[in-house]
């Protein structure tokens, strides 16, 4: 019998969640990469194991991780690439790290991980894993694997790659002829960040009479993978190649909750109106919409009557808005809340050091001023303040409450504010009625709340170009967002070369 490895269970509690939201660096210069992605999927299907084929570095790094507070998973072995291997090939490698993973854990799945060094040898990884698997030295364990290509750039690279793989490589081939179970359905809970609230979609979707078989990827073991290809519908928060791959190859229909095709935040399944007319598509997509229709308005009747409750003292509330424009918990503040936008602050640094483009900015900029002047609101808009600019328009609109990453700043100045990791995972990672009311609870806090004294961190100095992170991981930030953009020292020419050497003098001593 196999024996899965240490699972990891998603951290998602409060207080670690909001600690390490605000560690400097998070989510700005910890590695980012496909093998976060890939990683983060197996370390939530029991018995799986990665190999990451390359070196140790590739596996060690990953212990920083950028997108939950602690490693992505316990085990990343790897095949210790070096400098033979990278001249020579790592087949041979590949071929003995399999026999020892499987040896040593015994586990159900081994997913083959390429990085950039073995991508650039060109091994060949299947043939590889044909051979190996042809001799019988893995006995009953699954190896699939994993190079990027196959997620074709589609975000996020890893996780939606390693999932691809498993529908085509093991769902696809074990599922072949046999017939799908209609009014079923999977939900996926676990994502790059985090698993997703969805016990009220569940809870509905059983009182239309359909079959929710089951919740992926959230504590599922590889036996049931499979099931992933033996329902009617598939339903994700986001746009999943997998799951379209299993659509066009199983014909299992795939729903998918977030409309990334459409920037209005209007468009998106969060708040009543929205998650009503998300729930209401799966039931169209299914056949039920008579019982859909009774469901959501007696769990609508519910839901609105804590949440008029709640939002008592939100309305009309002058509020600012800090950071990259709305999504998630921030489209509720005018629309649910009828609160009133007064400031909107955008900061585009990140994005001009990713190569977007000064018309997409405004693009991007003008879709959330529309999307607040719909709603009653005519905010004063800055791009990229400085901090004294910020407070001036902060004071003189009147402003009650700050949504923002950098809500101490605010704290040492008086200011009431709400630092949105607070809300993330209602706003992001919740999909249902009830995040409306706790992101109104949020918000009602703050509001009913002293404004906080912060002796200690009116000291703190931060940078002009990223406020939400002091100088030295400024610097950092913006050398990762380079190198990402492949603008490494050796492609530049002397003078940027020169100013890259000064910008990594600088971060580094400070």
């Amino acid at each position: 019998m196999s024996i899965a490895p240490p699972y990891n269970i998603p951290v998602m509690d409060d207080l670690a969640w909001q600690v390490y939201a605000k560690m400097p660096g998070h989510n700005t210069t910890f590695i980012p990469g496909k093998l976060i992605g890939a990683l983060r999927v197996l370390s939530q299907i029991r018995g799986a194991i990665p190999l990451i084929h390359g070196p140790i570095g590739c596996s060690f790094q990953r212990k920083l991780c950028n997108v939950i507070p602690g490693p992505i998973t316990y085990y990343t072995p790897c095949t210790r690439f070096s400098q033979f291997e990278v001249i020579y090939g790592g087949e041979n490698a590949l071929k003995s790290s399999l026999i020892e993973v499987y040896e040593r854990f015994k586990p159900d799945l081994i997913a083959v991980l390429t990085t950039c060094a073995s991508d650039m040898t060109g091994d060949d990884v299947k043939a590889v894993i044909d051979e190996v698997k042809g001799k019988g030295l893995l006995g009953d364990c699954k190896v699939i694997y994993s190079t990027g290509d196959f997620a074709k750039r589609f975000r996020q690279v890893g996780a939606q790659d390693v999932l691809y793989a498993i529908a085509d490589q093991l769902i696809v081939p074990e599922t072949e002829g046999q017939p799908l179970e209609e009014k079923s359905v999977n939900l996926m809970s676990g994502g790059l960040h985090g698993s997703y609230e969805i016990d009220e979609l569940k809870a509905m979707l059983d009182g239309c009479g359909v079959k929710v078989n089951k919740v992926y990827f959230k504590d599922v073991f590889v036996r049931d993978l499979p099931e992933l290809g033996l329902v009617e519908l598939n339903i994700t928060p986001y746009y999943q190649l997998w799951a379209e791959l299993l659509n066009r190859k199983r014909g299992v229909k795939h729903y998918c909750l977030a409309r990334f095709d459409n920037p209005d935040p209007d468009t998106q399944p969060i708040g009543l109106k929205g998650f009503g007319e998300a729930f209401m598509g799966i039931a169209k997509v299914l056949g039920v919409e008579g019982e859909a229709e009774d469901v959501l308005k007696h769990r609508l009747a519910l839901v609105k009557k804590e949440l008029d409750k709640v939002k008592e003292g939100l309305k009309g509330v002058k509020v600012a808005i800090e950071g990259l424009g709305f999504s998630g918990a921030t489209t509720l503040l005018p629309r649910e809340f009828e609160m009133k936008i007064s400031v909107l602050i955008f900061w585009t640094t990140i994005f001009k050091t990713l190569g977007l483009s000064e018309k997409a900015l405004e693009k991007r900029i003008n879709i959330h001023v529309e999307y607040v002047r719909r709603y009653g609101s005519d905010p004063k808009v800055l791009i990229d303040p400085s901090p004294n600019e910020a407070l001036r328009a902060i004071k003189a609109e009147g402003v009650k409450l700050i949504l923002t990453r950098r809500a101490y700043f605010y704290h040492v100045h008086g200011f009431k504010a709400v630092d949105l990791s607070q809300m993330l995972k209602f706003g992001h990672f919740s999909i249902g009625m009830r995040p409306t009311v706790e992101i109104a609870k949020i918000l009602r806090r703050a509001l009913d709340s002293k404004s906080p004294a912060r002796p200690i961190l009116k000291g703190l100095e931060t940078s002009s170009e990223i406020p939400y992170l002091t100088p030295q991981w400024a610097h950092l930030a913006k050398l990762f967002s380079m190198n990402r953009r492949g603008m490494l020292a050796e492609t530049l020419d002397k003078e940027m070369a020169k100013i890259v050497e000064m910008e990594v003098e600088e971060a580094l001593y400070i």
